[in-house]
């Protein structure tokens, strides 16, 4: 059964949810919400789908229907073998690697949507923290291959992402961290990641709403 993934035409929320279908191969669809038919999903789609506090992205696989982006993500590693351990302890882990990234979007995507007044000043110091970040992530792929060790899961596709709108705002960020930019290489060099990423499909500077200070896209 196709599964169906409904968001706006930026990588935002869902870039990462991509990726994990792209690497697996899973068939899916897209259904993207724009400023011709966005009071598809504010009128009709929001209230008529039966979604659980229905935001975007979701997704719909037969009468399963699921929000939020992280949760989206988890069912697809879950389903299709790339998240969740043999034990508890080994999913919680996951867990928390997960988290640990989405801490990292989140204080990206706050730079992006701050005051705009502001944005500058804020760049220079949010890259100044974001480099002892980077240093602690280089010491981590010292010696693992991907972010969980020698098994890639669904973890990986996120960070991936959240590297890349990085070195999307300033070109070159990764390259003080050897680690980093050969797992950032790794994860762009697997054979499914490659062909997404030289489709026609993959917009790389469509990463926000146009209201941002960075990598707007102006059909919203």
């Amino acid at each position: 059964m196709t599964i169906l993934i409904a968001y706006w035409p930026i990588r935002g929320l869902c870039e990462y949810v991509y990726l994990a279908l792209e690497y697996l191969e899973v068939p899916y669809e897209r259904k993207t919400y724009t400023a011709e038919n966005m009071n598809e999903w504010y009128k009709e789609d929001k209230y008529n789908l039966g979604l659980h506090f229905a935001n975007l992205p979701y997704l719909v696989e037969g009468d399963f229907k699921l929000v939020q982006s992280l949760a989206i993500l988890k069912y697809v590693g879950r389903k299709y073998g790339i998240f969740g351990g043999d034990s508890i302890e080994e999913t919680a882990h996951q867990e928390a690697l997960i988290e640990h990234v989405n801490d990292l979007r989140s204080r990206f995507s706050n730079l992006c949507y701050c005051d705009r007044d502001l944005f500058e000043a804020k760049k220079v110091k949010y890259f100044e923290e974001f480099g002892e970040e980077l240093k602690k992530l280089d010491d981590w792929f010292q010696e693992r291959k991907w972010m969980n060790g020698d098994k890639i899961f669904v973890g990986d596709f996120f960070l991936w992402h959240t590297l890349d709108v990085h070195d999307c705002m300033v070109p070159g960020i990764l390259e003080e961290y050897p680690n980093v930019t050969r797992y950032k290489n790794e994860v762009q060099k697997i054979p499914q990641i490659d062909r997404y990423l030289k489709s026609e499909v993959y917009r790389r500077f469509n990463i926000n709403a146009p209201w941002a200070n960075f990598g707007c896209y102006a059909g919203l």
